[in-house]
């Protein structure tokens, strides 16, 4: 992300299928990449996103508010923003 000058990135959890990263995707975490990131400060600030958005992901597997179907269905993950806050709820 860094080498290509994105200015966005993320980590995303996603249902496990037999092709690596294949499955639908349950969430996403999204962070801007700052300008004075690093692959060691963007790495951490990573692990930070996926710290908040693997237990939102087992949350909503327990509560029966996203399945492999529903997920399959969606056009698009929930999406969570740096600070936590979720922009794009899961669908119906």
């Amino acid at each position: 992300a860094l080498e290509a000058g994105d200015t966005v990135h993320g980590a995303t959890v996603h249902f496990v299928t037999p092709t690596v990263d294949g499955g639908p995707p349950i969430v996403q975490g999204r962070l801007e990449i700052l300008d004075n990131d690093d692959v060691d400060s963007l790495k951490q600030r990573i692990h930070g996103v996926e710290h908040r958005i693997y237990p939102l992901a087992i949350d909503w597997l327990v509560k029966g508010t996203i399945d492999f179907d529903r997920a399959a269905a969606q056009t698009s993950p929930a999406v969570v923003d740096a600070s936590g806050a979720l922009i794009v709820p899961p669908s119906p």
